[in-house]
């Protein structure tokens, strides 16, 4: 992670006093209201914030994500039949992820578990367009993790496949999901021409998939 310049850092210092003291009242206002959904969601994503912020700034945010994925978590026990709470949850984990994979270190067993939230959000709701675009995401970074590794990857590729072209089919105009879906083709091409194979073969083994 690259440190920003001195006026980006006062900016986000600001930002993060802002962020303090909206994580403080919300503190207040969990104690007296437990068992709300909204207010504990609230401070996750406030949490969240924060975290991304000290990762810009080169901090580790281990202290932020820790706090947001336990009132995600907790938010999602007041509400398991929100596939949103999941989603939440899985956002967070995402992140440490890919902070973990910056920093040089394994990301698997934080996307297992956001794979695992995500899982139960699609369960709960196959409409969810964020958890089957997340869920997607998830697979193309296992991918690429497995061909690193030199183990086979195009399983994951065709599963990421699977979920961004089920989220572009809820919602054809989404921008975000459409690309990924590129970059996915994409990476699953190179692949394929790595092997000798005809990059055709992408599209018939996708058909196989959902034939």
């Amino acid at each position: 992670l690259i440190r920003g310049s001195q006026g980006d850092l006062s900016r986000h210092d600001a930002v993060m006093k802002k962020l303090s003291e909206g994580e403080e009242g919300l503190s207040l206002a969990i104690e007296q209201q437990k068992k709300n959904y909204d207010v504990r969601t609230q401070r996750g994503i406030l949490r969240l914030a924060k975290a991304i912020i000290q990762s810009l700034d080169g901090k580790d945010p281990g202290e932020a994500c820790r706090g947001s994925l336990d009132d995600f978590t907790k938010a999602s026990a007041l509400r398991p039949e929100h596939s949103t709470a999941k989603v939440n949850s899985a956002n967070i984990l995402i992140f440490s992820a890919r902070y973990a994979r910056s920093a040089g270190k394994s990301p698997l067993d934080l996307f297992k578990m956001a794979l695992n939230e995500l899982n139960e959000a699609v369960q709960l709701d196959m409409t969810n367009v964020a958890a089957l675009h997340n869920r997607g995401t998830i697979y193309f970074y296992v991918a690429r993790e497995a061909k690193r590794a030199g183990a086979a990857a195009e399983d994951y590729y065709l599963k990421a496949i699977d979920d961004l072209t089920a989220a572009l089919t809820l919602e054809p105009g989404n921008a975000y999901v459409l690309k990924d879906l590129g970059v996915v083709k994409v990476a699953m091409a190179k692949v394929r021409l790595s092997q000798g194979k005809k990059v055709k073969a992408l599209e018939d083994a996708w058909a196989r998939r959902n034939g």
